[in-house]
């Protein structure tokens, strides 16, 4: 597991300045707004991979209490499955298993609000008044090119996330280990 003392972002081994970042991660984080991204959740022996487009610390926030309340809404049933027999077998509380067992780690991430082409090449703002526009609109736009560029960051993300599966499902082949949960 990573230390809890070291920035959250994989490969980064800074010091943790604020929401499990390092400094130069969080001051990015907190000019972009939520951070977009492939993330890999570590449970004691068993890895499971996901993207967000939403946020990554919100969804870790998600997994936490979907975890934590025995629910599957934004968390596999796999890994559900895996949380609650870890607890049964070792006999302890979820909280005890969250806190020993659960951690993550950013695979690939970027600021929430790229604009992309269809062949997802980045294109630049205009200029900072643009890019703050456009990211607090984005939600709540009605703007078509706008939602076709949240839909291609959409689509941009969740190929990542295939990516990031295949890649440790074939670790997985070649060291005849099962460690990948997903079932994609």
């Amino acid at each position: 597991m990573k230390n809890i003392n070291l920035c959250k972002i994989e490969g980064c081994n800074k010091s943790v300045h604020a929401k499990g970042l390092c400094k130069s991660h969080y001051n990015h984080y907190d000019r972009s707004g939520e951070v977009a991204g492939v993330y890999k959740i570590i449970l004691k022996d068993v890895i499971y991979i996901g993207y967000t487009y939403s946020g990554m610390l919100t969804r870790m926030s998600n997994h936490k209490s979907n975890i934590l309340g025995d629910k599957s809404t934004y968390t596999s049933e796999e890994l559900l499955k895996y949380f609650n027999m870890i607890c049964e077998e070792e006999g302890i509380a979820r909280e005890e298993a969250f806190d020993k067992y659960f951690d993550y780690a950013v695979l690939e991430s970027s600021p929430r609000w790229h604009k992309v082409d269809e062949n997802f090449n980045t294109i630049p703002y205009k200029g900072k008044a643009e890019q703050k526009e456009l990211t607090f609109g984005a939600n709540i736009s009605t703007d078509s090119e706008m939602q076709r560029w949240n839909e291609l960051g959409k689509e941009y993300w969740e190929g990542r996330e295939a990516y990031w599966i295949n890649y440790y499902k074939r670790l997985d082949i070649e060291n005849r280990t099962n460690i990948c949960m997903n079932v994609k």
